[in-house]
């Protein structure tokens, strides 16, 4: 028997779900805002004999650059009355934080210009918000709702004798769940299933994190030099795109271990309960991260109805860890960091101003 809930899921910040793919100067441009990516093999593939001939003497010389025009000139003249390509495989927008740094990147290929894909589906070009994104947010605070109690503690306490010297995050998970990774029959959320979600294409921009420390007043720290595609969210306009996502909870059939171990109830206890904790840590350590909240930030009607969750890349290790047993590590104090770091990762918004990455409310549909 299982009960299955569809729900809204809406980025109130920027968010960034790494694919692994990083794109080289040689696989996009920019066509006035929009950054284009190029289907480059197949450019390749399509090279006429005399083109491919300058593209393998540029390349064979080390003429980054004169390789680069080969492909860029063979996808402006295969361009349509519209000004589109079959030879592209997506667009997003350019903030401007990235429009003119890349457009720096494009005519001095010997810089690097790497830019952080999200995850697409080949024949849509749509982003694909990975279940198992979600699904480890839940996991998350789900364990640290469970190491908090006084069974979970006394669990942790008799892992830690078991296992002194290499008592990690996996311990603790099997600890606070009864289960260890050998026996994946017994992890109480093997059987709660989360879909995938497809972003639409035309809600996604290019734009450049920006790491700020406190004390600085949110000021940029230097050296930050990459590019990622992200989500738009609601911190950049007032009407916020969503998208579907289904959630299947299976019962036990045979016995308390062979479904999942949590009720609906108590997954939006927990990931209301943990995720709020850390969102007002964060407004409460960085004052930047709270003035400029008010825009993004849940109604507390929404906050009731709904389940808060952070995803996917810059979401720092304090949204990802387990409270009161977190254990980060500052390089440069060379101490170990038990609450919160001193930085956060940026966004700049397409109105003005800046949110950290990574917050998503998900919103049961009626």
């Amino acid at each position: 028997m299982a009960e299955i809930r569809a729900l809204r899921l809406m980025p109130l910040t920027p968010v960034h779900v790494g694919s692994g793919d990083r794109l080289a100067p040689e696989e996009y441009v920019l066509d006035g805002q929009e950054f284009v990516r190029l289907d480059t093999r197949a450019i390749l593939r399509a090279l006429g004999t005399g083109e491919r001939a300058q593209y393998e003497s540029a390349i064979d010389s080390g003429r980054l650059r004169d390789a680069q025009q080969v492909i860029r000139r063979f996808w402006q003249k295969s361009r349509g009355p519209q000004g589109r390509s079959p030879f592209e495989r997506f667009r997003a927008a350019v903030g401007q934080s990235s429009y003119s740094e890349l457009n720096q990147i494009i005519e001095q290929p010997h810089r690097r210009g790497e830019v952080l894909a999200l995850p697409r589906n080949p024949y849509t070009g749509g982003v694909v918000i990975p279940g198992s994104s979600i699904k480890g947010a839940i996991r998350t605070a789900l364990a640290s709702w469970r190491a908090n109690t006084d069974s979970g503690r006394q669990r942790i306490d008799q892992a830690r004798q078991i296992y002194p010297r290499d008592f990690d995050g996996r311990r603790m998970e099997e600890a606070v769940f009864g289960y260890t990774h050998r026996e994946m029959e017994g992890d109480p959320l093997r059987l709660l299933h989360v879909s995938d979600a497809e972003w639409p294409a035309s809600d996604v921009q290019v734009d450049k994190p920006e790491l700020t420390k406190l004390g600085r007043d949110g000021d940029t720290a230097q050296g930050i030099q990459m590019h990622v595609e992200r989500l738009v969210s609601r911190g950049d306009r007032t009407e916020t795109p969503a998208v579907e996502v289904t959630m299947r909870l299976e019962t036990p059939r045979k016995g308390p271990r062979s479904g999942c171990g949590f009720a609906w109830e108590e997954i939006v206890f927990a990931c209301n309960q943990f995720y709020a904790n850390r969102l007002n840590a964060e407004h409460k350590r960085f004052p930047w991260v709270a003035r400029e909240g008010r825009r993004w930030q849940p109604t507390q009607q929404e906050f009731e109805r709904g389940l808060l969750l952070r995803l996917g890349r810059f979401s720092h290790f304090d949204s990802m860890s387990i409270d009161r047993y977190r254990e980060g590590w500052n390089a440069a104090r060379q101490e170990p960091i038990r609450e919160i770091g001193s930085t956060r990762t940026m966004c700049p918004l397409r109105e003005g101003g800046r949110a950290p990455f990574g917050w998503v409310l998900l919103e049961p549909i009626p």
